[in-house]
């Protein structure tokens, strides 16, 4: 009887014992649980959905902004996931943007045989642009900025940008350009005799000539113009002189003592 009690009483224990070890289970497996649960809500996926699913702290409810699909994945909960799937202007790089135009092409009033340049500035991506003149399409002239080394009266017109891309297209405002003709100038040599007499037709010896002096203008205009020439000097070039004017010439002659003849006949020339 005394042993059976013995026995009995080490059987409880060792029944205790696998009690207490099959708790201890319980709560390694309860912690084990709880880890994984912490985890998916983190983000990262578990192998171990059954354990997450025996839980009654995980829920099959989609969190905030989630998919049905996947109630563990969400861009406002895990921001750093948005970070490194969308890189920054990555929306800007992928989708085209409609063109906005920021500062037209301005009028410009050029003479004829100068350059004359026209900008146009817009913001978008894949930007396309082709240039009209009076609403004529100018072959090659298919960037931001259309470059005329030299113009001619032929370039006189009213200048237009269109820029486009896959999401649309806008027309820049209008530039006017005016080119106006050159004025083309001429040159005329004149040449005279030393005169040998005064006036009052007493000897005028050459070394009393200072120089001479050629009085010019446009048939027309009231206003002259003079060149000096050197005494040792009989003709003189003069340049820019209008091309297709008419010009009255005439000369005098100063001596030393400053005192100047009168005109000389003068000579008409037409500058052609």
């Amino acid at each position: 009887m005394f042993f059976s009690g013995r026995l009995l009483l080490r059987c409880c224990k060792l029944l205790w014992g696998f009690q207490k070890m099959r708790l201890d289970t319980l709560r390694l497996l309860a912690v084990s649980v709880l880890v994984v649960t912490l985890t998916a809500c983190g983000g990262v996926t578990s192998s171990n959905t059954g354990s997450v699913a025996e839980n009654p702290a995980s829920s099959s409810t989609p969190l905030s902004g989630g998919s049905d699909n996947n109630p563990g994945s969400s861009n406002e909960e895990n921001p750093a996931d948005d970070a490194s799937t969308t890189p920054p202007g990555a929306d800007e790089l992928t989708e085209s943007t409609k063109p906005e135009i920021v500062q037209s092409p301005s009028s410009q009033l050029v003479t004829e045989g100068e350059g004359f340049t026209l900008n146009v500035v817009a913001k978008g991506t894949g930007l396309q642009y082709q240039w009209y003149m009076d609403g004529q399409l100018l072959v090659g002239e298919a960037s931001s900025q259309l470059v005329v080394t030299e113009s001619t009266l032929s370039h006189s017109g009213s200048y237009s940008c269109v820029i486009f891309n896959g999401a649309g297209q806008e027309t820049s405002s209008a530039a006017a350009v005016s080119v106006m003709a050159a004025t083309r100038y001429g040159s005329v040599e004149l040449s005279w005799s030393r005169p040998t007499l005064r006036t009052d037709n007493s000897t005028l010896p050459e070394n009393q000539i200072q120089g001479y002096t050629v009085y010019y203008k446009m048939v027309g205009s009231a206003d002259h113009q003079s060149v000096q020439v050197p005494a040792d000097d009989l003709s003189v070039v003069v340049e820019y002189l209008e091309y297709g004017a008419d010009y009255r010439f005439a000369v005098t002659t100063v001596d030393t003592d400053g005192l100047e003849s009168e005109l000389s006949d003068e000579f008409l020339l037409a500058i052609q």
